[in-house]
């Protein structure tokens, strides 16, 4: 991922004063991602460490970044309300 993304977190961490942010992707960080979110309290997920999570939380096994299946199945979880910012 790059760089771009990293440096608009941190935009929208100053907007909402937020001190940490989380970004998350399927694929992975680039060096010069990697050092700005470390100077600017920003923790990476990479598509390996999200893997990882999933299995360990959800006991689920995937494969980030892959589209699914054509017959896939509509998903049971229904929301109510008004989603959360996201930061």
């Amino acid at each position: 991922m790059g760089l771009e993304a990293v440096h608009a977190l941190t935009g929208v961490m100053a907007d909402h004063n937020a001190t940490t942010g989380v970004l998350v992707t399927t694929s992975w960080f680039g060096r010069a991602s990697e050092q700005f979110a470390q100077r600017n309290r920003i923790t990476l997920i990479n598509g390996a460490e999200l893997k990882h999570l999933i299995k360990k939380h959800l006991n689920i096994d995937v494969i980030p970044g892959t589209t699914p299946p054509r017959q896939a199945k509509p998903s049971s979880n229904r929301q109510s309300g008004r989603p959360g910012p996201v930061v």
